[in-house]
C-alpha cells in the first residue's frame, strides 16, 4: 500500500514564534531539563517580546491628534514642520524642523 504524499504546507499550523523558541532552546542551546521546562521559558520569552514589541497590526494611523502641550516653536522660513514621532516606552521622539517643543 502506497502512502499518501505529505502536503508541503501541512507543518505551517506548528509554525509559531514560541515553537521556534523552544526548538532553538533545545537544539541550539542544548538545555538540559525537561520537555515542560523548556516550554515555559519559551512561554516567559514569548510574553517579554510581546510586552517590548508590541504586534504591530494593533497600531494604526490616528485621525484624531491634538498637541502636547503648547506644540513647536519654529524660527525658520520653513515655519515648524514635523516629519517623524517615535515612542519608546513613555519617551516621545519628535524628528523635524522646528527649534523648541513645548
Amino acid at each position: 500500500m502506497k502512502a499518501e504524499p505529505r502536503s508541503h504546507f501541512a507543518s505551517i499550523p506548528k509554525r509559531s514564534f514560541r515553537n521556534s523558541v523552544t526548538h532553538l532552546l533545545e537544539h541550539n542551546y542544548k538545555l538540559v531539563g525537561s520537555h515542560k521546562v523548556i516550554q515555559m521559558m519559551a512561554d516567559d520569552i514569548v510574553e517579554l517580546h510581546k510586552e517590548y514589541y508590541p504586534d504591530t497590526s494593533q497600531v494604526g494611523c490616528g485621525s484624531n491628534w491634538s498637541a502636547i502641550g503648547q506644540g513647536l516653536d519654529g524660527q525658520s522660513s520653513y515655519s515648524s514642520v514635523v516629519h517623524a514621532i517615535a515612542i519608546h516606552g513613555s519617551d516621545i521622539y519628535v524628528d523635524g524642523i522646528f527649534t523648541i517643543g513645548y
